[in-house]
């Protein structure tokens, strides 16, 4: 159940906040100075890989080679994943979207102090595998992390919108951003490719019971990113 709480923003690292499990954060972060963070699909699919793994607080041996089975066979991975491990996670991951100099995250916090510790974790990370990549140093994102607390239910479902209807800003997906593969609006409107790494039925399964367009009907007729806001 959401909260009516009021709306906040959350700087990582500065302050603590008293998030409770349950409640839900839209995150967003952009590369410093506006520049991009992501160079290519490889880029891409290890910010993807992080953002699903990551969820799960245990330290992960090997993670340079599950990347690599992930890249190679990303369905057979989800598929074969031990699950088990997935009922300990931290948090949420509700949709997302990568854009070339920023991210969205929908997340719910389900172990008090996760979201913190998930969002460090995978900027850190991030950080560290671009670095070492490309020879560079120093910080690739615009400092901590943004976060605004979602008050409702209405909010949800706006933000979900706002999120999926990010790829307009780029020329070719433009009211084509169904079509986006680097966003969680196909698996939302479609169909899941994440499996349980994606908890998107806190969204679609408001929409159950009717035909399968709607939710994609509900982001396609949303006022979300007529004006920005986030």
């Amino acid at each position: 159940m959401l909260h009516n709480l009021k709306r906040f923003y959350i700087i990582s690292g500065m302050k603590r906040y008293n998030i409770a499990p349950g409640e839900f954060l839209h995150i967003y972060n952009r590369g410093i100075a506006k520049s991009v963070i992501f160079f290519n699909d490889r880029d891409r699919k290890r910010f993807l890989f992080l953002i699903m793994m990551f969820q799960i607080p245990e330290t992960m041996k090997n993670i340079d080679r599950m990347f690599k089975n992930f890249v190679l066979d990303p369905e057979t991975y989800i598929k074969n994943f031990d699950s088990a491990q997935l009922k300990n996670r931290q948090v949420e991951l509700v949709s997302f979207c990568l854009m070339p100099n920023h991210f969205h995250l929908l997340v719910r916090e389900v172990k008090e102090g996760g979201v913190s510790k998930y969002m460090q974790r995978l900027q850190n990370a991030y950080t560290k595998y671009i670095n070492t990549k490309y020879d560079r140093s120093g910080h690739l994102l615009q400092g901590a992390y943004k976060a605004v607390l979602i008050e409702n239910n209405e909010q949800l479902l706006y933000v979900s919108s706002y999120i999926h209807k990010n790829p307009r800003e780029i020329k070719e997906y433009k009211n084509k951003e169904i079509k986006y593969f680097w966003s969680s609006y196909q698996d939302c409107a479609l169909v899941n490719r994440w499996g349980k790494f994606l908890k998107h039925d806190i969204l679609t399964g408001q929409f159950s019971g009717k035909n399968s367009d709607t939710y994609k009907n509900f982001v396609e007729t949303s006022p979300a990113k007529e004006n920005k806001i986030f």
